[in-house]
């Protein structure tokens, strides 16, 4: 790529300064007189991944069939139909990556309105159905249309939180389907949940002010606590709340007490569900902003799936809820109280664990190991999923030792794909062969050496 696009600059470089001249043109339609002469071709070689916007799009690319090879679209549940057949139009090929369990794009257009272009358009109203502005993404639509499921891929490795802030998801939402990719001998799995029963009430005006100054005095303590750190060891800090007034105030608040300086170097995000769409904070500070005597639509709200999924699914290291009613009190059949049961379930049972099954290739190997410089030895330990015979934990790296061979549980190598996945994960797999390890042990255990580099 670098190569490519030297060569352009070198030979080429006025095309790529009337690309620039064209994109800075005043009107639409000298944008387009200038962008008829641009050599695409050539500037497609010095620049062939472009990153934009929907909104961005025209302005920078004329409206030309087929210019890429490929037009990927991310997040796609928050692209409206409309916006995206341009782009469409632009591509050869077209991939759309998205979550039906997340949020949708927000409309403002009136269902009165929607009829009305469908019918200027000359399109019936049974076309409404596919093409549904309003309550259908792009991704709904692509969905729609996918004659064959040979084109469409579950997406299941999750990498942002660790394993506690995301299990209630995997649960209620997937089908316990995502491997996470977080879940190694040396993360924290558990007790990354923290509930703060603050006790305020949610005023007339829809903000709790209590779950406001509490989720104030955590930030001002975490930035206490990272004073001393540099700028790129500070946590970054996320600050939600389901509803827009709860959300405002906090802004008010938190923009009122904490220098602006301090809250850029903790990269403070403040807002709705809707604003944190796409985005991710090291720590997550949710106030629920809801009491007991809270209107039952304001829960209602709240219990929609795509509002709580993402609402829950933004930490990477902690979560904060703050909480001004009685779990315990909540509708049975609620998300919320789902929510609150399966946090008190989940710690009780960790720690627990079927009894480890040995046999005599694994003692062998595990007799042979002590003595050794490793942190830590894990017989049968689960990764994302996987059921590793042993996982070698030393300084600090974790390693996955794929024990092959002998007649039992652990016959069966590990599938390349399963390989692969621990790769992306970081963690190195070594496959040992009985057979090998009863032909010449020594030369095993020097090979294992050399894998976890012990001298």
């Amino acid at each position: 790529r670098q190569f490519s696009l030297g060569t352009v600059l070198n030979r080429r470089r006025r095309e790529l300064q009337f690309f620039l001249k064209a994109m800075r043109a005043r009107t639409g339609n000298l944008k387009e007189e200038r962008f008829q002469k641009v050599n695409f071709d050539t500037l497609f070689r010095a620049l062939p991944v472009w990153l934009v916007t929907l909104e961005e799009v025209n302005q920078v690319l004329p409206l030309r069939k087929e210019m890429f090879d490929l037009v990927i679209f991310d997040e796609a549940s928050q692209c409206n139909i409309a916006s995206a057949l341009p782009v469409i139009q632009r591509g050869k090929k077209t991939v759309i990556v998205g979550d039906s369990k997340q949020l949708r794009h927000i409309s403002f257009l009136s269902n009165h309105r929607q009829e009305q272009l469908l019918q200027q358009c000359g399109l019936p109203l049974e076309e409404l159905e596919d093409l549904d502005y309003r309550r259908k993404s792009l991704l709904d639509f692509a969905l729609d249309q996918v004659e064959e499921q040979r084109y469409v891929h579950f997406l299941n490795e999750h990498y942002r939180s660790l394993p506690d802030l995301i299990a209630f998801s995997n649960q209620q939402f997937y089908n316990r389907s995502l491997n996470l990719m977080t879940d190694i001998p040396t993360a924290k799995t558990s007790g990354n949940v923290f509930v703060r029963e603050v006790g305020g009430k949610r005023l007339k005006r829809g903000y709790n002010r209590m779950e406001a100054e509490a989720v104030l005095k955590t930030i001002e303590q975490i930035i206490a606590e990272e004073a001393q750190l540099p700028d790129d060891r500070c946590h970054s800090i996320g600050v939600l709340s389901p509803f827009r007034e709860q959300s405002e105030f906090l802004i008010e608040l938190i923009g009122a007490k904490v220098a602006l300086a301090k809250l850029r170097r903790h990269q403070v995000l403040i807002g709705t569900p809707h604003y944190f769409q796409g985005e991710e904070r090291d720590y997550m500070l949710l106030s629920f902003s809801l009491d007991d005597n809270s209107h039952p639509s304001a829960y209602r709200y709240l219990e929609k799936a795509d509002v709580f999924n993402v609402s829950i699914t933004r930490a990477r290291l902690q979560q904060h809820l703050f909480i001004s009613f009685d779990p315990n009190a909540l509708r049975l059949d609620g998300l919320l109280r789902d929510y609150f049961a399966f946090l008190t379930n989940f710690r009780r049972t960790i720690g627990r664990s079927e009894p480890v099954v040995r046999d005599e290739f694994m003692e062998e190997v595990v007799a042979n190991l002590k003595g050794w410089p490793l942190d830590e030895v894990k017989m049968h330990y689960p990764i994302s999923g996987l059921d590793v015979d042993l996982v070698i934990v030393r300084d600090g790296k974790t390693y996955c030792l794929d024990l092959v061979g002998h007649p039992g549980s652990m016959e069966e190598a590990f599938p390349l794909e399963r390989i692969k996945m621990l790769n992306r994960m970081g963690i190195k797999v070594f496959s040992m062969s009985y057979f090998y390890w009863q032909i010449d042990q020594e030369h095993c255990l020097q090979a294992l050496k050399r894998f976890l580099n012990v001298d």
